[in-house]
């Protein structure tokens, strides 16, 4: 896999960041949040596994994130979520933790300021955790899209956010005409596909 080099530098700036000891208020707090890998099972199935191509993007993103030094990952109780970061926790030595989605922005701000940590959801809860860490970056993650990587960089000075795609590009999203177009306004944070 050949990484841009705004990537790689982004990459190595977070891993250098969050090896800072010990850990004083200027010290960022890094979350790195994504999607689920692809799932496979059976259709309907509550709980898949990952499909092979999402064993693989597990793999990947093991491979791409070697270098950060994670302090806590934070994961659902659904299978696809903690499969997917498997292969990093078990190469880092970390167990993930479960979390209720509602909860984790709330968390991290609470028990994890100046940590680098990582945060496997769904596609309607890593939009919403973008949101509770103040990256007001408007963020829609459909059904067949798996590769989006965010980075929050939380510093006292602010809130950015790197928006980075790794393994295996995926399929362009369905454009929702205004006929089909529903707004959910619920605040429920139950995990989606």
């Amino acid at each position: 896999m050949r990484q841009h080099p705004a990537v790689a530098l982004l990459l190595l700036m977070a891993a250098a960041a969050s090896g800072a000891e010990p850990r004083d208020p200027a010290t960022p707090t890094i979350v790195y949040a994504l999607r689920h890998a692809e799932k496979g099972g059976a259709p309907g199935e509550k709980d898949p596994p990952l499909s092979a191509a999402g064993a693989v993007r597990a793999r990947t993103l093991a491979h791409m994130l070697a270098e950060v030094k994670f302090d806590a990952i934070y994961v659902s109780s659904y299978r696809r979520t903690q499969e997917t970061v498997a292969p990093l926790a078990q190469a880092q030595g970390l167990t993930p933790v479960v979390l209720a989605p509602d909860s984790v922005a709330a968390h991290i701000l609470r028990r994890d300021e100046g940590k680098t940590v990582l945060v496997v959801g769904h596609s309607n809860t890593v939009p919403a955790l973008l949101t509770g860490l103040g990256s007001g970056l408007p963020v829609t993650i459909a059904d067949t899209q798996f590769d989006h990587l965010f980075i929050v960089l939380r510093t006292p000075h602010g809130v950015s956010v790197q928006h980075l795609h790794y393994g295996m590009p995926d399929p362009p999203a369905p454009v929702l005409h205004p006929a089909t177009t529903s707004t959910d306004t619920s605040a429920s944070q139950a995990p989606r596909r």
